[in-house]
């Protein structure tokens, strides 16, 4: 529940944040590994920013590791972040945010909820690629779906063509 509070302060703090004077600048005609260490240098002053407001509001210090996970929670969420996810602990939410793919994020988050697990049990299931395993076993089982579908329609085919020329 404290975690909500803190995510909620944040959003709060992003209006304030954004109209800030930071130092954002990528110059077009730089190259792009230049125009890509200037966004991390400027992501870090960003971080930075964040950090000391939010120190000088809560009086605790977070890390730039907390940070960096709660910029990805909103840029993943910027309108609203799952229900689902919210009633997650904080570290689940922290494990979960590392996966890019938001079906495969959405998967392992169902899983999570679903048989109550562990925090090393939902990082062992990633770590052995559960949510591949079950594509797989899906595409076997549509696969398997469709021989038994054209064994059908050949059996009836030849079926009919034994009705039809046998009358």
């Amino acid at each position: 529940m404290e975690d909500n509070k803190l995510l909620e302060e944040i959003e709060n703090l992003l209006p304030e944040i954004i109209k800030s004077d930071l130092p954002f600048i990528i110059n077009n005609s730089d190259s792009w590994w230049d125009s890509i260490k200037k966004e991390y240098q400027n992501n870090k002053v960003l971080l930075e920013f964040i950090r000391d407001k939010m120190s000088k509001k809560y009086k605790e210090t977070y890390e730039e590791e907390e940070l960096i996970n709660m910029q990805k929670l909103y840029l993943l969420y910027p309108n609203k972040i799952p229900d689902e996810l919210l009633s997650c602990p904080w570290d689940i939410i922290k494990i979960i945010l590392n996966i890019f793919n938001n079906e495969k994020r959405m998967f392992y988050l169902k899983i999570y909820q679903k048989y109550n697990l562990k925090k090393d049990e939902l990082e062992k299931y990633i770590l052995h690629d559960l949510y591949e395993k079950y594509l797989y076993s899906l595409r076997m089982i549509n696969d398997y779906n469709k021989i038994i579908k054209e064994d059908i329609i050949k059996e009836l085919f030849t079926l009919e063509k034994y009705i039809y020329e046998n009358n």
